[in-house]
Order: C-alpha cells, then sequence, then structure tokens
C-alpha cells in the first residue's frame, strides 16, 4: 500500500466502451448515480467471450481535445471505488501508440466497500507493444471487466494523480486493512497474486491469516473452494 502526501483530482468525462467495437457480444452501459451513499460513475455489464470478445469498459481522455497530458511529476493514480469483490484492469494509454489493442496495464480489487487504490506508474507492463512507459505522454485511461465471463460492477467516485511515500509490507497487519485481506481471501475472483500486488502477503501468509480468523469449519470450507477451483483458474487461491 502508498501512503500519499499529496494528490489532484482529475474529473474524467467517463464513455463506456465495449467489445462490440470488434464484433464481440459482451453487454453493459455506464451511468452516474449514488453507490452506496457516494456519486459515482458506475460500470455495469455483462462479459462474454463469445465471437472472440470479452470485456467492457469505461475511459476517458485526461484532456478532451485527445492530447497528451504531463503526469511525470507524480507517483501514480489513485482510486475511489467500489464494487462487487472482482478484479479490474486499469489501463492507459499514451500518444506513442498507435493501435487500439495496445496498452500499459495493471489492475486492483473493487471491494464491496468503498476504499482507496493506489496504482503506482511503476507497476503498469506494456501490453502488445514494444514502447516504454512515459508518464509525460499520457492520454487515456480506462477501467475493464475482461478476459472471463463475469458480471461486471464496479463504481468509481474519484481519481486522482499522487505522490508519496511508498510501503511494501504490512507487518504485523493493521487492523484498518485485515478486513479487506479477508474480503479478498473469500472472493471467487481475486487471486493469491491480486492479494500480494497490493499488500505484499505471500500465499502462506494469507492462509495463515484466514486459519487464525475463521472457524475451523469454515476455513476447512474455504480451502476446499480453493482447491476446487485451481484446477479452472491459474493461480487461483
Amino acid at each position: 500500500m502508498t501512503t500519499a502526501t499529496e494528490t489532484h483530482e482529475l474529473i474524467p468525462a467517463w464513455e463506456y466502451v465495449a467489445d462490440t467495437v470488434m464484433g464481440g457480444v459482451s453487454t453493459g452501459g455506464r451511468q452516474v448515480e449514488t453507490y452506496k451513499g457516494r456519486t459515482a460513475t458506475v460500470l455495469r455489464g455483462n462479459v462474454s467471450l463469445e465471437h472472440n470478445g470479452g470485456f467492457v469498459q469505461i475511459a476517458a481522455d485526461l484532456n478532451a481535445d485527445g492530447s497528451s497530458y504531463d503526469t511525470s511529476s507524480w507517483d501514480g493514480f489513485e482510486l475511489t471505488v467500489c464494487g462487487n469483490n472482482a478484479a479490474y484492469d486499469f489501463r492507459l494509454r499514451t500518444d506513442a501508440l498507435s493501435h487500439p489493442w495496445q496498452s500499459f496495464r495493471t489492475d486492483f480489487v473493487a471491494l464491496f466497500k468503498w476504499r482507496t487504490v493506489r496504482l503506482p506508474f511503476a507497476n503498469v507492463t506494456p501490453h502488445k507493444t514494444d514502447a516504454k512507459f512515459e508518464a509525460a505522454r499520457l492520454r487515456r485511461i480506462g477501467i475493464l471487466a475482461i478476459g472471463s465471463e463475469m458480471q461486471a460492477e464496479i463504481a468509481v467516485a474519484a481519481v486522482h494523480l499522487y505522490r508519496g511515500k511508498v510501503q511494501t509490507k504490512l507487518d504485523p497487519i493493521p487492523d484498518a486493512y485485515r478486513s479487506e485481506i479477508i474480503e479478498m481471501a473469500l472472493s471467487d475472483h481475486v487471486s493469491f497474486d491480486d492479494i500480494k500486488r497490493e499488500y505484499g502477503l505471500a500465499e502462506k501468509q494469507v492462509k495463515v491469516l484466514m486459519r487464525d480468523t475463521l472457524k475451523p469449519g469454515s476455513y476447512r470450507a474455504w480451502r476446499k473452494r480453493v482447491r476446487d477451483f485451481s484446477d479452472r483458474r491459474a493461480l487461483y487461491k
């Protein structure tokens, strides 16, 4: 996790985009509403893998004219999000990318309750491009439900740039984060890798936390579900 010392608010003009632009059949939409007590842009959709599709998203240019936006003096993005306890992609496009399938990407989990997630530029990876990520040339951002059949539901109440000190491990785990980690571990859409990326906890540490927190019968049921899913999803818990 990261503790930001300074932030700058952005007001993205989110638009809805789905795989129908490439022949897919995923459905959904976006709307502004009051979501669990906060005004937010909400993406909902049904992600289908038929016809080589598989995504729904909200995306926005950082400048209204589509030109680049210099974020080089910042460390990354800070999102205030809530959702259905599933993992979502966060994608960035710079003016160095010429094809719609190219991006720089990372991901995060939208829990059932509101929380702030921080996505450092240092963690983004290139997808289908040899270009290097240059924060000074950032043009567009997007939040996607992608890659598996799922019901998407994610609300975004605020988007900020941030800069600050990075804390990579939580040992011992603060109570404020313990409930979030447990909620992620109980989700069928969150992997151990997702938890490690956000909190620095290895798989073994998560299992110890769950064993110490859940009742014995509940812990055994959780471990069985983990094993059952392991054959169907790579890197699943």
